[in-house]
């Protein structure tokens, strides 16, 4: 493993990455319960249900209304095991830290925010806020060198626009709790030329 200190910058995805987005999930439905049908039998639901569908039948609000508390509520969710530590021993190193992520910018610093990161980061781009989704090749635009390593963890859309820019990609192998699959059939291109199984596995290699 090439060591992570040597390279200028490193980026990092936010969702399934840097903590697990099936929490986040999870944070919203409570959220929405407590707030539109507090009485509801909680059985009733699971992630893989229509929920807001369920909470809204429930208590006879808006899908509209409770799908933007879902969105611009503050989450219960914390950090991946060894996140915190990674991203302290990079700053130590005087690592240029930035973040990318797909998502609504209300959505997003919110996850930020809770996780409680945002002084981390040199650079953050959010999808929303620049108009175009990952791997489309502006939302890496961050640094005009290849001295740039690329963590994350879905293979259909997080690595190919990095690769092609000459930048180490990383991926975080799913531990059974990603949304996004990762057992798909992807070509050579999109694929990480790395793989770890938890972001502490990265620690001694800063």
């Amino acid at each position: 493993m090439i060591k992570l200190s040597t390279f200028k910058t490193v980026a990092f995805d936010l969702d399934d990455t840097l903590y697990k987005e099936r929490d986040f999930l999870i944070s919203g439905m409570n959220y929405c319960i407590n707030e539109f049908a507090p009485s509801m039998d909680v059985s009733k639901l699971q992630l893989e249900e229509n929920w807001v569908q369920i909470i809204a039948k429930e208590s006879g609000a808006n899908i509209e209304e409770i799908l933007e508390s879902y969105r611009t509520h503050i989450p219960d969710i914390t950090l991946s095991n060894g996140a915190l530590q990674l991203l302290k021993s990079l700053m130590s190193k005087k690592v240029r830290l930035i973040l990318i992520t797909d998502g609504r910018s209300t959505t997003q610093n919110n996850k930020i925010d809770a996780l409680g990161i945002r002084g981390f980061f040199k650079q953050i781009i959010i999808s929303e806020e620049i108009g175009s989704n990952k791997p489309d090749i502006a939302n890496f635009q961050i640094d005009s060198s290849n001295e740039c390593v690329y963590i994350a963890d879905n293979p259909k859309k997080d690595f190919i626009t990095p690769n092609a820019l000459g930048w180490l990609t990383i991926q975080v192998n799913d531990s059974g709790r990603n949304i996004h699959p990762q057992d798909i059939t992807v070509k050579s291109s999109q694929k990480a030329k790395l793989k770890v199984n938890q972001l502490k596995e990265l620690i001694n290699y800063v």
